[in-house]
């Protein structure tokens, strides 16, 4: 992987579980280190059925459209 600012790094990857307000759903992630930030990301959120309102500043929930 390459960080932000150029840096080549190596992290292991996997599969998580999350459950949010009584939603679940399955998301890849990269298992960080010790210093490592923490970042959830759109794929997570969107397989919880949320998106963020960055005006708002919150999760609310994400219209499912079947096509």
């Amino acid at each position: 992987m390459v960080a932000a600012n150029g840096q080549i790094i190596t992290r292991r990857r996997g599969n998580a579980l999350f459950f949010y307000q009584g939603k679940d759903g399955a998301s890849p992630v990269v298992f960080g280190d010790a210093g490592d930030s923490t970042l959830l990301g759109a794929v997570t959120l969107e397989a919880l059925g949320f998106v963020l309102d960055p005006v708002h500043r919150r999760l609310v929930p994400l219209e499912m459209i079947i096509a």
